[in-house]
């Protein structure tokens, strides 16, 4: 079986397109279990998903934060093959049955696809990992470019049961929790890909990436990737030095950055990201 766990906060007016997509997947070899947390919406987004699928299972979070969502859901599902899409996003009509083929004709543990990204305010879109950058496809180890870069998303990934429970799920906070625990895994065990769209990704005004987000939670967001390298001994010199600079980067300029998306775009126009990331 595989599980789709979906957490959400006051996203109704998104969340039941992101159901409708899991409900529409074709060609998968087992069972989709469909999972949502409500992670304490305060506008009926329970009662309203009850209504309207009753045959989706609806946990009540409570304040857990993305990661602590994803992880009560793991808690629950009953799938050998856990599968994640945060509510404002959409399956394409094949994502599950191509990552879990991914894993099983890959042999590996852990798999990833490319997302599309739509930005709902400017219209402009973009693709997570880039279709021109030559890490884009990685496959097996690929914990040594991912240290540089979050080059997916957790709607586009899937990651056997038993490998997520041995590593402790997603760690607590609204920053980087998915680009930690992708780190921990990619540290764990190799990884297959799919180089194709499988996720069409909907950043709008509540997005994460879109949030405020203050200079202590970038710089906590690097100790946490760092420590990582360092207790799985892959922190080389190379990785030492982009960690140090980044770190100087967030001191000097992290007050100006209201959001994610602006650290993100102040990075990669300082060279702090490597090219196509």
């Amino acid at each position: 079986m595989i599980s789709c766990i979906i957490p959400t906060k006051d996203r109704r007016q998104y969340i039941g397109a992101a159901i409708r997509s899991v409900m529409a997947q074709r060609a998968t070899p087992c069972e989709i279990e469909l999972i949502v947390v409500d992670d304490g919406s305060t506008d009926g987004t329970a009662q309203w998903i009850k209504e309207r699928f009753p045959g989706v299972n609806v946990l009540q979070g409570g304040g857990l934060g993305p990661g602590g969502a994803r992880n009560k859901g793991a808690q629950y599902a009953s799938g050998d093959v856990l599968m994640f899409l945060d509510s404002d996003d959409i399956w394409h009509t094949y994502h599950a049955a191509a990552l879990y083929e991914a894993l099983k004709q890959q042999r590996v543990q852990a798999a990833y696809g490319v997302t599309k990204t739509i930005d709902l305010e400017t219209r402009e879109s973009f693709l997570i990992p880039s279709s021109r950058d030559v890490t884009s496809f990685l496959k097996g180890d690929i914990a040594r470019a991912l240290y540089r870069w979050c080059f997916f998303v957790p709607s586009s990934f899937a990651v056997k049961r038993e490998v997520f429970f041995d590593l402790g799920g997603f760690p607590e906070g609204e920053l980087g929790e998915d680009w930690q625990f992708f780190l921990t895994c990619a540290a764990r065990c190799e990884f297959g890909a799919i180089p194709r769209v499988i996720t069409t990704r909907r950043l709008n005004t509540t997005s994460i990436c879109k949030k405020m987000a203050s200079k202590e939670k970038f710089l906590a967001l690097m100790e946490g990737l760092e420590k990582i390298m360092s207790d799985r001994n892959l922190l080389d010199r190379e990785a030492k030095r982009l960690f140090t600079q980044r770190r100087q980067f967030i001191e000097k300029e992290g007050e100006n950055w209201k959001s994610v998306q602006e650290w993100y775009l102040a990075m990669s126009e300082n060279g702090l990201i490597p090219s196509g990331l």
